[in-house]
């Protein structure tokens, strides 16, 4: 039964493509839903946001939010990231931050965004070495390049 003021269930994405190598040193991306995109060249990779815990509208207005640890392991797993460079966060609103300070933890991945997503990682954990805080208009770089 799905619920009133229920968010979109990512089953229907389920289970995410596997990665593939990039062809030519191109980049392979991969959509999670929202505004979530996985970035790879073969060998860095980059996570927009990360947002899978998904939490009905109702427990958004009514609830404590926090993310699900074991849905983020489990899309780590299904897109088989060993290690990622970073998660880059839009701002720092739960459908885009909620689940990012997760990834990075589980993966390695600098947490790149504003004061207000610095301040979701320090709450879950994340070390300060893996804050990275930008500004309007800042340009960072991961990878071969750097």
């Amino acid at each position: 039964m799905r619920m009133p003021f229920g968010r979109p269930s990512l089953r229907p994405c389920l289970p995410y493509r596997q990665p593939v190598a990039p062809e030519h040193g191109g980049l392979v991306a991969h959509f999670l839903g929202t505004s979530s995109v996985l970035l790879s060249d073969g060998e860095t990779s980059v996570l927009s946001d990360g947002f899978v815990t998904r939490p009905g509208m109702l427990r958004v207005a009514m609830g404590k939010l926090a993310p699900d640890r074991s849905l983020v392991r489990s899309a780590i797993a299904r897109l088989r990231v060993e290690e990622l460079a970073a998660v880059v966060c839009a701002h720092a609103h739960d459908d885009h931050a909620l689940d990012a300070p997760v990834w990075a933890l589980e993966t390695g991945a600098e947490l790149v965004g504003s004061p207000s997503t610095a301040n979701i990682g320090r709450g879950l954990g994340v070390p300060e070495s893996s804050l990275r805080v930008v500004a309007d208009g800042a340009t960072v770089s991961y990878g071969l390049s750097t």
